[in-house]
């Protein structure tokens, strides 16, 4: 089994938007909203492709996407639950993890974190934390210790593992899931090295308000 047949995506819509304010599945850009984009762009390297809303949202997610092969289902408290349970209706070999939040990606990006996903079993996306400040941890107010920036970085979705590897690492973690904020971060929580993929800046997340509308030509959904 190979290409598209092999791979299950993901894609992670569920949060309530409490930071942004609402939920961002259903913004609007050129008269598309970030789910119908989101799964615009993995359906083409994907056998199916599984949609995790919040439950207020499944309704209007599966009336918004009918007549395409995307399944929505109700996703979870958190985004390891959401992830988890979309994990147990995925059937192909490869997992494809992506996000409705981070709209600007390219088909190119999908296709290097996926193949390296094949070569090495989990991957994921990255830039530099910092091209220019020094970057390091603090406890508090307090500075810890100095870390190199060249070793410092923010990983990115989309994210793609082999399935049986996440559903070890998720089995692996149980109850410090909570410590990982992403699902690369569990992964290597987990013992399993992520291979990371070079990013791009513009491969963005949208978190705050300011962070949307990307230009004037964009607005929110009903």
């Amino acid at each position: 089994m190979s290409g598209a047949d092999a791979v299950s995506a993901l894609v992670l819509g569920a949060g309530s938007g409490e930071r942004f304010g609402r939920s961002k599945a259903f913004l609007t850009a050129d008269g598309e909203t970030l789910v119908e984009r989101a799964v615009r762009l993995v359906a083409p390297v994907a056998a199916e492709v599984l949609v995790g809303l919040h439950p207020q949202d499944v309704e209007r997610g599966s009336a918004l996407l009918a007549g395409g092969r995307a399944r929505v289902m109700a996703g979870g408290a958190t985004r390891h639950d959401t992830v988890r349970i979309l994990l147990g209706h995925a059937t192909g070999p490869l997992v494809l993890l992506h996000e409705v939040a981070r709209p600007f990606v390219t088909p190119d990006l999908v296709a290097g974190v996926l193949d390296a996903a094949r070569r090495h079993g989990a991957a994921a996306l990255y830039t530099l934390a910092s091209e220019r400040d020094a970057v390091a941890l603090r406890d508090g107010d307090t500075l810890v210790q100095p870390l190199r920036r060249a070793h410092v970085v923010r990983t990115q979705t989309p994210n793609a593992f082999r399935r049986t590897l996440l559903l070890d690492a998720y089995d692996a973690v149980g109850d410090r899931a909570a410590d990982a904020e992403s699902t690369s971060a569990l992964v290597a929580l987990a013992g399993h090295p992520v291979h990371l993929v070079p990013g791009r800046p513009d491969n963005r997340k949208i978190t705050l308000p300011e962070d949307w509308p990307p230009d004037s030509d964009s607005t929110y959904g009903d």
